[in-house]
């Protein structure tokens, strides 16, 4: 998004549709925006990709596709993660609503109901959201780039929590390259796996509390880890730990 237009993608087989929304975004006198229209699903996913838009405002009923298969087929496409879509239906179907979301949409709104405020402000929240993912894809990739160079082992664990909110165990979020050669183990084979599968038995419950003590205060700690690896001996290690809440 430029600081001067928005980029809105319409996809919307209804010409009355199209004009009804545009005149919507446009009498917001403080924001100018730039509009594509497209009648079909592939004129829609033709113009994403050649237009990138800031966001769609979609149709569910399409001519030669729904809502939800749009959202399908624009999944793989780069940056879709931030490029967020409103699903418009006829009504206000909970079930399609839901599907929605699940398929990828930020937001949905009835046609039927849906006036020039609350459009606006539908399309305001997710551009901004979409912005905020931005912002934080860009600063974690930052953070990764800087940990994975590290010199000394560094990993970062996921809590997962029961029904009752309580911490029961930690799986592998990620490893830096460092942990990769003191373990002798690709990150491919820890990431998404408990932390009990590689730390000898006689350390977990030490390293447990650890890490839960890392989600309380927010603070990493020095630990050192044994792992059980069959390929290779078993050998302390000193470990940054990083835990998620």
């Amino acid at each position: 998004m430029t600081d001067d237009y928005r980029k809105i993608l319409i996809v919307d087989d209804s010409l009355i549709d199209h004009e009804i929304y545009r005149r919507y975004l446009q009498q917001d006198g403080g924001q100018t925006d730039q509009i594509w229209q497209a009648e079909s699903g592939a004129t829609g996913l033709f113009l994403y990709q050649q237009e990138s838009p800031d966001v769609i405002l979609l149709d569910f009923s399409l001519p030669d596709m729904t809502g939800l298969e749009f959202l399908q087929q624009l999944q793989p496409q780069q940056d879709h993660q931030f490029t967020p879509v409103i699903l418009l239906t006829e009504r206000g179907d909970e079930e399609i609503a839901v599907a929605a979301l699940k398929s990828g949409a930020s937001d949905y709104l009835a046609k039927n109901k849906t006036t020039p405020e609350k459009l606006r402000r539908a399309v305001d929240q997710v551009i901004e959201k979409a912005e905020l993912k931005r912002q934080l894809e860009r600063s974690q990739r930052r953070f990764y780039t800087s940990i994975d160079n590290m010199l000394e082992c560094c990993a970062i664990y996921q809590s997962v929590r029961d029904a009752q909110g309580q911490i029961v165990d930690f799986v592998v979020d990620y490893v830096n390259a460092a942990t990769c050669a003191a373990n002798q183990m690709e990150a491919s084979e820890q990431v998404g796996k408990s932390l009990s599968d590689f730390i000898a038995e006689d350390y977990y419950a030490n390293i447990f509390a650890g890490c839960c003590s890392v989600v309380e205060t927010g603070r990493p700690q020095r630990r050192e880890l044994v792992f059980r690896n069959p390929s290779c001996d078993s050998a302390a290690q000193a470990f940054e730990v990083r835990a998620n809440a």
